[in-house]
């Protein structure tokens, strides 16, 4: 075989070279003269097949809505079948004014501002790749511009706009003090460039790939939801001249395993470190004179709130004598604490303190708290106890349930119990009371019983059967008393007679499911050989009469329980 000159090697590599790498996709041009036409520029059966895209000219909030439904998200933040995946806005001018281009929520709907890349803008663009920003843009709302935006590795804008500059794919104000977007798209560790005194508001917000980050001396400014559900990130280390670190910096954070805060630091937002489930060393410069930590759990410097208790810090924990405050979400998402016992000096307890915690399986109130915030107990799905000390003057305990002194209003339901019989003599049902109770099957609801809050039942999605005993129906004053429960699966049992009643009253016709139950008798009690063996009220104590009134709680012969009502 005659070997191949050189110019048969080239030509062969040529060939192959064409045949075997992938060509870059062509790019799009358009011009848009009139605001809102880019829909005209682009034929149906292209929309959603474009991967490259330039526009020149004007665009408003309708063109603005276009180029997102190309890039995989809606009015709505719905997917679409979009694919573009480079976006050049170079030459473009952004004109303000109606119509909306991101429609959040009825109460969260955005209209484009002359010449700024405004909140939500390219939200959920889930294909978008690349962009390159209008030369002329003024302002752009830090991270909020790209909410969800998973496959963004790179933003550029022209090194002549006197607001903003690019490095390396990375947005940065003019000057350079301060990081305004990370893509989301980009992984590993990060250097933040030295000279830079501010992260802004969500700017690394959703890099799920982020694996570390370095932040410079010079840095005195982390802003809130900076670093928010950067999932891989593993340590932080804030360092000495930081003095501020924003609400929810870096909540979410579930790879997080340790924390350093420097001795700088005055200002730590609420919910800072929330929700950081891997979470288990956070120590503070003994030289803070804002913060301490005390076997990792974050305080301020008196003592007085616990801001943060790691979330994989396990056991029974007792809260140290002098802290007067739980902050919001202060332990929330940990996956070990079993019991908590607080101390007499706690007055307030945040909202959603206790969210999530997994294995709580006890808590124990003081005589001093006097404020509970709502859903502090949601999710914790284990929680079979809630105690108060008999000091109490605003609280009471029953049985493990919390009620307000008097025992009229039941305020706050361990969220791990599967089944429960509400006290005679309850009068209401406490806002978001009941709240995220995920293992109640079934609840009894006493006569005389007149109100049922907000939230009352929210998200109890695996209830099943409530037993209304109650001929009137209880007023549903607010909203959502019983909103995330199957409407369509849950049985709600009301005294005979009543049917209609139920049917026709604000906050009880929505059950699919109604049906009529016979409270006032014990006729079909024992059958089949089965027999009562012993009777309870619903505070558990033993009844030596069969005539007293209200719930009674029967044992069978056959071990089990059966609820009657005596009128």
């Amino acid at each position: 075989m005659k070997p191949l000159s050189l110019s048969g090697l080239i030509m062969m590599l040529s060939f192959f070279l064409t045949v075997n790498l992938p060509c870059k996709a062509e790019q799009i041009i358009v011009t848009v003269d009139d605001p809102g036409t880019l829909s005209q520029k682009i034929s149906p059966d292209k929309k959603f097949q474009i991967t490259d895209l330039k526009v020149n000219g004007s665009l408003n909030g309708i063109d603005i809505r276009f180029i997102r439904e190309m890039a995989g998200s809606d009015y709505y933040g719905n997917e679409t079948d979009g694919k573009l995946a480079a976006l050049d806005l170079g030459n473009v001018n952004i004109i303000g004014g109606d119509p909306y281009y991101m429609n959040e929520s009825q109460a969260l709907m955005y209209i484009a501002v002359s010449d700024k890349i405004g909140p939500y803008m390219f939200y959920a663009c889930k294909s978008l790749q690349t962009i390159v920003l209008p030369s002329g843009i003024t302002a752009v709302e830090d991270g909020y511009s790209f909410i969800d935006c998973p496959g963004l590795i790179s933003v550029s804008i022209d090194p002549a706009n006197q607001y903003y500059k690019a490095v390396d794919g990375v947005l940065y104000n003019k000057a350079g003090t301060e990081l305004t977007y990370f893509p989301t798209g980009k992984s590993g560790h990060y250097p933040v460039a030295n000279g830079v005194d501010k992260i802004a508001a969500r700017a690394f917000a959703g890099c799920k790939g982020l694996t570390g980050v370095t932040i410079p001396n010079s840095v005195r400014e982390i802003e809130e939801s900076a670093f928010m559900e950067c999932y891989a990130l593993a340590s932080i280390t804030i360092p000495d001249n930081v003095q501020t670190v924003g609400k929810t910096a870096f909540s979410m954070c579930f790879s997080l395993a340790s924390v350093t805060i420097g001795a700088g630091v005055s200002s730590i937002g609420e919910e800072a470190f929330s929700m950081c489930s891997e979470l288990e060393s956070l120590m503070v410069s003994e030289s803070n004179a804002a913060y301490k930590s005390v076997n990792d759990v974050l305080f301020n410097k008196q003592g007085t709130v616990l801001l943060c208790f790691p979330g994989k810090k396990a056991g029974n924990y007792v809260i140290p004598e002098g802290v007067e405050e739980i902050a919001t979400y202060a332990f929330a998402s940990n996956t070990g604490l079993v019991s908590v016992i607080m101390p007499q000096s706690v007055t307030s307890v945040g909202n959603a303190a206790f969210w999530g915690c997994s294995d709580l399986n006890s808590v124990t109130m003081g005589n001093g708290v006097s404020t509970i915030g709502q859903y502090v107990f949601g999710y914790c799905n284990n929680l079979q106890r809630i105690e108060m000390g008999e000091g109490n003057v605003s609280y009471k305990s029953i049985d493990g349930v919390l009620f307000n002194k008097s025992g009229t209003e039941l305020t706050l339901f361990p969220t791990g119990r599967t089944e429960y019989v509400i006290p005679d003599g309850t009068l209401s049902v406490g806002m978001s009371a009941f709240a995220y109770a995920q293992h109640l099957l079934s609840v009894t609801i006493p006569d005389g019983l007149h109100t049922i809050y907000s939230g009352a039942f929210l998200y109890c999605s695996n209830l099943s059967k409530i037993y209304s005993v109650p001929s009137t129906p209880p007023v549903c004053n607010g909203y959502l008393q019983f909103m995330g429960i199957d409407l369509s699966t849950c049985v709600l049992y009301v005294p005979k007679g009543e049917l209609n009643t139920y049917k026709t009253t604000a906050g009880w016709n929505i059950f699919q499911n109604i049906e009529e139950y016979n409270f006032s008798g014990t006729d079909k009690i024992a059958a089949d050989g089965i027999y009562e063996v012993a009777r309870y009220n619903t505070l558990g104590q033993r009844l030596n009469e069969k005539t007293v009134k209200g719930i009674n709680i029967l044992q069978m012969s056959d071990g089990t329980t059966r609820k009657i009502f005596i009128p």
